[in-house]
């Protein structure tokens, strides 16, 4: 799935029998044989540079296995979700009222955003009175999580400004879960693959009418999702915008990025707002607006989803 305004697009659906790493290995071999050079922005074969997972060893194996130069990322909800199973777990022995106060020193290692932040966030970890009472907790942070830092910290994306478009979850996955349950079958059990494959090859009609929306600026549900994509009034003097070259506006409005942390991720960010309503550019990583080139764009993207 690819981030956008419109939400998460699939760009392929996996019907399987099991989860089993066997089973997936086959699975996204078979699927990689749909592809072709213009897959993945131009990288074909070499497939996506990164992937954000659950902690499920069947799937980042089989996803390293079918692209190995792949960036595996963990999804940060369920970092957090399964340090809180585990305080919550009765063979661990950890007292109700002290579970909050570990897994928010957890938490800040999760999402500090440098890495003086986070070498501060460790230091308080391992020395809260807290901490000291549970010496399994801290074995368990040491050995399942500071060992790969590198896939769940936050403040590793930003410093290295991975290209996550300021996702660090894979809520959009689950939320695509959801419409294909409610829009597509609504929530009735599919009882051969004959009913299942007819169910899900729709043409998609859920986002070709989100790219019908976007591209004609009918933005209600972006506006009661609370999109991140939509920003209100800023204060940016727009007199203050130097533009240093095409596209260039001390943003780099091609590739998307921006030295705020939000932007370095080419996540959508105010200044790339204000930048592509001001200047009328046009950009995939904001709201088209009145921008007829990206509002074209999305009406053929329709076009090709259905």
């Amino acid at each position: 799935m690819t981030p956008s305004a419109i939400g998460a697009l699939p760009l392929g659906t996996i019907v399987t029998s099991r989860e089993d790493e066997g089973t997936l290995k086959f699975a996204f071999s078979l699927y990689k044989t749909l592809l072709n050079e213009r897959s993945f922005y131009g990288r074909g074969a070499v497939g996506p540079k990164i992937a954000l997972t659950d902690d499920s060893d069947s799937e980042r194996n089989s996803l390293q296995y079918t692209w190995p130069s792949m960036l595996l990322l963990l999804c940060l909800f369920h970092v957090l979700q399964a340090v809180w199973g585990w305080l919550w777990k009765g063979d661990h022995q950890v007292i109700k009222h002290d579970r909050p106060t570990l897994y928010n020193l957890f938490r800040s290692l999760v999402y500090s955003r440098t890495e003086e932040e986070y070498d501060n966030s460790l230091t308080v970890l391992k020395k809260d009175k807290v901490v000291d009472k549970y010496s399994n907790f801290l074995k368990h942070v040491e050995s399942d999580y500071l060992t790969r830092k590198a896939e769940w910290a936050l403040s590793e994306r930003i410093s290295k400004s991975l290209e996550t478009h300021g996702t660090n979850t894979n809520n959009y996955v689950e939320t695509s879960f959801r419409l294909t349950k409610e829009n597509q079958f609504h929530r009735v059990r599919a009882y051969n693959l004959p009913d299942l494959l007819d169910t899900v090859l729709d043409d998609s009609h859920y986002y070709v009418q989100r790219c019908i929306d976007v591209g004609n600026m009918r933005l209600e549900k972006l506006v009661n999702q609370k999109s991140k994509y939509l920003f209100k009034k800023t204060n940016i003097d727009t007199s203050l915008i130097e533009n240093l070259r095409k596209k260039m506006f001390k943003v780099d409005m091609t590739l998307g990025l921006c030295e705020c942390a939000m932007g370095l991720s080419k996540g959508p960010c105010k200044h790339k707002h204000i930048v592509a309503k001001h200047f009328d550019v046009a950009s995939l990583h904001t709201i088209p607006s009145d921008n007829e080139i990206m509002r074209a764009f999305y009406h053929f993207l329709w076009h090709w989803c259905s």
